[in-house]
Order: structure tokens, then sequence, then C-alpha cells
């Protein structure tokens, strides 16, 4: 079984570093090259940062390197993805261009040459003026050829990035697995891969494996919260606001504002003449009813409100981030906001479970958090838990 997960994650690594090189550093995803150098920083510092000072330092420490070795990775990839970019179009403004030559009568001196559509995979170069009677002739350079040193470097880093990005993902994909195995404990299951859990592969990467786990989840948050920008984040928690005041708006005006009193008393005598609610009057006030409907009503109204603005506002946000330093000083904001409330949702969920970490049924999920360098800040050695002015939670109590 060892052999069939190595066997896999080769595989996709040798499929990875085909398709890598076919399409080019430029053209590719580097995520898992990110992942990898971000994983080896935080297991290379976790014993050196676990033993500074006390509390939560160490915590805090490792998490905020984390985060900041992800965002410096992605600009480091965004940024040599540009050079690839540019280098190429050095070496394709080179090259000799074709010209047709005819005399001057019947050219369209308007025509620039630049009404024909640009194809997503080509580049449209133009001759350079020459001084010469003639009309210019576009060439199209396909950006599949590779071109000089440039062209070149670009193929192999984008057949080393997809290669690793294959690997990472087998990887994580076989150890989610082989974890969830282990915490089933369903046996048959489990007696059919313990020669893996038996192995040096299982031995090297399960106390490593949590680790794994969490820097893939802020990679997760730092990539889309760059991606989306912190004004568009601040944006999302800003509609989610607006709609729950809304619902406690309208509420609030149909069941307490004297001025809605009228309207809904007037509403409650219309109701009272429908024979189908001869019943439902005598378990619920009809004025009560109308109340709710009144309530529905201002909700709807506010609402369309609040949907023209959703419309609207992301149309002014993506036009303030068509600046590069706007989008890449909302992208970092974006990354550091979007990753601290997901980390804030597993703190406390882990502030939530450690109480009864020592029981007998969570003993093989907390033995992954004994070993882990940045994991066990999450669970074994919670972070909120550290802080020292919050108490644990009487799980016991509520068990038992």
């Amino acid at each position: 079984m060892e052999i069939i997960i190595l066997g896999g994650i080769a595989a996709a690594a040798v499929l990875g570093l085909f398709i890598g090189f076919g399409k080019g550093f430029t053209r590719v995803n580097s995520w898992g090259l990110e992942f990898v150098f971000a994983a080896v920083i935080v297991l290379a510092l976790g014993g050196v940062i676990g033993k500074v000072g006390d509390g939560i330092m160490p915590g805090v420490l490792m998490l905020g390197t984390t985060v900041v070795a992800l965002i410096v990775l992605k600009i480091l990839s965004g940024g040599l993805r540009g050079l690839f970019r540019k280098g190429k179009k050095r070496s394709m403004a080179r090259e000799e261009y074709e010209y047709d030559e005819f005399d001057v009568e019947g050219v369209d001196e308007d025509d620039d040459g630049m009404s024909d559509s640009m194809d997503e995979n080509e580049i449209e170069e133009y001759a350079p003026v020459t001084g010469k009677k003639g009309k210019k002739k576009k060439r199209k350079i396909n950006n599949d050829e590779i071109r000089g040193a440039c062209g070149i470097l670009d193929r192999i880093f984008g057949a080393v990035a997809l290669a690793v990005k294959g690997a990472v993902i087998m990887t994580l994909i076989f150890s989610l697995v082989l974890v969830f195995i282990d915490l089933i404990q369903i046996e048959f299951i489990t007696n059919a891969v313990q020669d893996v859990f038996a192995g040096e592969l299982w031995k090297l990467l399960k106390p490593r494996v949590m680790d794994l786990f969490v820097v893939a989840i802020i990679f997760l948050c730092v990539k889309s919260g760059f991606s989306s920008g912190f004004s568009q984040t601040l944006w999302s928690l800003i509609v989610l606001a607006m709609f729950a005041g809304a619902a406690f708006v309208s509420w609030n005006l149909a069941f307490n504002a004297p001025s809605f009193a009228g309207a809904a008393q007037s509403l409650a005598d219309k109701l009272g003449t429908l024979a189908f609610l001869e019943k439902v009057k005598d378990v619920i006030p009809l004025i009560n009813i109308a109340k709710s409907i009144l309530t529905v009503a201002v909700f709807i109204l506010l609402a369309v409100v609040i949907m023209i603005l959703r419309i609207f506002v992301p149309r002014i946000i993506h036009l303030a981030r068509n600046s590069s330093v706007v989008y890449f000083i909302d992208g970092v904001f974006g990354a550091v906001f979007g990753t601290a409330v997901i980390l804030g949702v597993i703190l406390f969920i882990g502030y939530v479970l450690q109480p009864i970490s020592d029981l007998e049924m969570l003993s093989k999920f907390t033995a992954y958090f004994s070993e882990s360098q940045l994991a066990k800040y999450m669970y074994g050695e919670n972070l909120i838990l550290a802080t020292g002015t919050v108490k644990e939670l009487p799980i016991r109590e509520w068990l038992s």
C-alpha cells in the first residue's frame, strides 16, 4: 500500500512536470511551491520559536511567521512571473518584422493595422515606423513558442512548479484519507492499511500532518484574501450587517414605532374580514399577524436598497483596485484580515475542545497535535487559554 501511495505522488509529479514544461511558469499556478517553502520555514523555525518566551508569544510568532511567509512568497511568485513575461516580450521585440510595400496611392492613412482582435494565446507586434512608403503588416507571434533564455527558464520553472503542485495535492489527499481512517477506527479498513501506519513514510509524516493542514488553511485564507482584497472582504461583512440591521429595523418599526401603529391596526381590521383566518385569530392575535406582514414588507423594501448598493459598490471597489499600488495594499490587508477571521474560528473550536482533549474518545485526535510545531497552538496549547485571562469551559460537567 505504501508503494501505491508513493507511486501516486510520483505519477502526479511527473504529469505536472510535462504539463508545466508545455505551458511555462507564466501560465501555471505556482501555489505548490509557495506551500512547500512556507511549510519548510514553519517546520524549520518551529523548534527555535517554541523556546522564545512563555504564554502566547511562541504561538503568535509561529502564526505570524506563517502568514508573512505566505504573503511574501505570493508576492515573489507574482514578481517572478512578471519578469518572465517582460523577458519574453523583449525577445519578441528583437525579432525581424515583415513588411508589405506598395505605392502610397490607395492606402488608407487612418488605418493603423490594429483593427483585428487579439487572440488570448497570441501577442500582436507591429513593425516600427521606418519612413518607407507603405503599410505595416501585422505579425502574430504565438505565445506557446520558446523564445530566448527567458523562455527556456519560464518552461523549466513551470515544470518544477506544476510537478511540486501535483506532489503536494496527492500528499495532502493521502494524508487526509489516512488521518480519517485512523480516527474512525473501523477495524477492517484500518487493517487494510496497517502496513502504511507501520511504515517509515507515515512515521515521518504523522508528526507534521496537522502542521501541513494548518499551513494549507492559512494559505487558502491568504490567497483568497489577497485576491478579493480587504475592501471586498469588508464590504461583504458590511452587506451581512446591513441585512441583519434591516431585519431588526423592520421588526422594530412594525412592532414598536407609534407611527406604524395605525397602519398595523388598519391591516388587522382588514384581515379580520377574511374567512380563512377565523380559526387562526383565536390562536394568534390579528394585530400580531398584521405587524409581521408589515415587518416583511419593510424588510423587502430595505433589501431592495441593499441589493442596489451591492451592484454599484463592488464596481467602485474594482475601479479603485485598478491601481497596482492600491491593489497590492488592499490585497495584503485582505490576506491578513481574512486569515485572522478564520484562525479566530479555529482557535475558538480548539478552546472548546481543549478541556476534554485527554478523554479516551479524543486520544487519537490529540496525538496528532502532540509533536506538531504549529497546529498545537490551535488545540493542545490553545492560544486563547494561553493568555491566562480566559477560563476553560466546563465541558466535563456538561458531559457528566
